[in-house]
């Protein structure tokens, strides 16, 4: 709901994961609570591409790739583990 204003449907939490990262040269942590759901408006999955803006302007583009694109040796997924906890859940062990 709050980038893109769309109700979900079917949530349910997949688990946590602790994310250390570095960014900008600063070290960071976090607790990420990773959930499944659908949008439950499945027009929201006709476009290639949604758009949202941040509350400070700050303009986003979220396309959507299959998982297979971040297997070993593709592009990372962050955070760490979530391939792994989203490839188990999708039935592809």
């Amino acid at each position: 709901m709050e980038e893109l204003g769309a109700e979900l449907a079917e949530v349910r939490l997949l688990g946590v994961l602790e994310n250390i990262f570095t960014y900008e040269g600063r070290p960071g942590h976090e607790i990420v609570f990773v959930f499944l759901g659908r949008f439950a408006d499945p027009a929201l999955y006709e476009p290639d591409e949604l758009r949202w803006t941040e509350s400070d302007g700050t303009a986003w583009v979220a396309t959507w790739m299959p998982l297979v694109h971040f297997a070993p040796g593709g592009p990372p997924l962050y955070p760490v583990g979530i391939y792994e906890m989203l490839y188990e859940v999708m039935g592809m062990t």
